[in-house]
């Protein structure tokens, strides 16, 4: 797994959710799903920085560190086209190396990014039609054998919106047990895994139809 974290400019505003936040459902939710499959390894969608470093497009401001697989590059951007056009930032770690307290915080102890989840769950329990969407496209992906993006985006879900204390009552599934199931190693029965989405679409009070594109 690779664990994302979103830069915060000078003015402690973090740019990639300026930008994510003013995107419609439709474009926030495919997005969503591209960045999840970061997530899991794919890195189909990702630009490259030099040969050590991965970003979703390119740094932000000067003198930005970035670390991937445990090796460390530095970039500048030279002029203020270039802090525009790299504006929507999302730095890349990859858990098993080990700390990242070099993403974390400057030198004067000033935070530099934030968990990329963060801004996501946040949105949707700002807004419930941008969850349900979200739910739609977790459902989406695992129809589309996206077996780990759709388990992420479902329990993203459950985390912004109805909890797994109340998933569990309504499935009858213990909370461990879900919560195991929708982690990065879970592996649950189709059963199981339909008693969810049945409990979930019930919850966002919508119904979900299979359609081909």
């Amino acid at each position: 797994m690779i664990e994302l974290r979103n830069f915060i400019d000078r003015q402690g505003r973090v740019p990639y959710l300026r930008w994510f936040d003013d995107l419609d459902r439709e474009a926030s939710r495919r997005i969503a799903r591209a960045v999840s499959r970061l997530t899991d390894g794919n890195t189909s969608n990702v630009k490259r920085l030099e040969k050590a470093s991965m970003n979703l497009k390119s740094t932000s401001g000067p003198d930005t560190a970035f670390t991937s697989a445990g090796r460390e590059t530095r970039s500048s951007s030279s002029s203020a086209a270039a802090r525009r056009k790299d504006s929507r930032t999302t730095f890349v770690k990859r858990k098993h190396v080990g700390r990242i307290s070099n993403l974390d915080f400057d030198r004067d102890g000033k935070r530099l990014t934030v968990p990329h989840k963060d801004g996501l769950i946040a949105r949707m329990k700002r807004e419930p039609k941008f969850a349900a969407a979200m739910l739609h496209e977790g459902v989406n992906a695992l129809l589309d054998c996206e077996f780990n993006v759709g388990k992420d985006m479902l329990r993203d879900y459950v985390n912004a919106t109805i909890g797994f204390d109340r998933l569990s009552k309504k499935t009858k599934i213990p909370v461990k047990s879900l919560m195991r199931m929708l982690g990065p190693a879970g592996n649950p029965q189709m059963s199981n895994l339909f008693a969810i989405i049945v409990a979930l679409k019930r919850h966002a009070g919508i119904e979900l139809h299979l359609a081909a594109e």
